[in-house]
């Protein structure tokens, strides 16, 4: 009895445990999801957002058609571009700065994508920048809580079955 006993602990152990709460995979696969759009999207905002900052982009006028309210309490107008000289016109872009009515005409920096920024680029780099960092720290935290924290209590568990008992 005591052979049969080992040789089917023996025969699990190369199995994948299935956790004992469900909720905290779940949790943590939402986490790691965060924290992968964070990694991969953040830096492409930035670099648009730190562009226009800089100055750098196309200089234009962006004409106010529709005031988008976000649901999560964030809101942005949406209209066209249209470059200084031209040759530049997109339509349905979005823009963030600040806008008193429908048809209003304001002047503003392409720098690719669907958003403008005003002249000088205001804020949204460090906002960008931020999202990117707690993303990244997330990433660090959950390296450590997660598998480091499994592989401690793996080593725990093969050194007390190791132990006469």
């Amino acid at each position: 009895m005591g052979q049969q006993a080992y040789k089917s602990s023996a025969r699990k152990s190369w199995r994948i445990r299935i956790p004992d709460r469900p909720k905290s995979v779940v949790l943590a696969s939402i986490f790691l999801f965060a924290i992968g759009v964070g990694l991969c999207v953040e830096p492409i905002e930035f670099r648009s957002a730190w562009a226009a900052k800089r100055g750098h982009g196309t200089p234009g006028v962006f004409a106010a058609e529709e005031y988008i309210k976000e649901p999560k309490g964030g809101s942005h107008w949406s209209g066209p571009f249209t470059s200084e000289n031209g040759r530049v016109q997109r339509a349905d872009i979005f823009f963030g700065g600040k806008v008193d009515h429908v048809g209003e005409r304001v002047r503003v920096v392409y720098t690719g994508g669907d958003y403008v920024y005003p002249p000088r680029g205001g804020w949204d780099w460090l906002w960008d920048a931020s999202l990117f960092v707690f993303a990244l720290v997330g990433l660090v935290v959950w390296i450590f809580v997660y598998p480091v924290r499994a592989l401690r209590r793996r080593r725990v568990r093969l050194v007390r079955g190791s132990q006469p008992a």
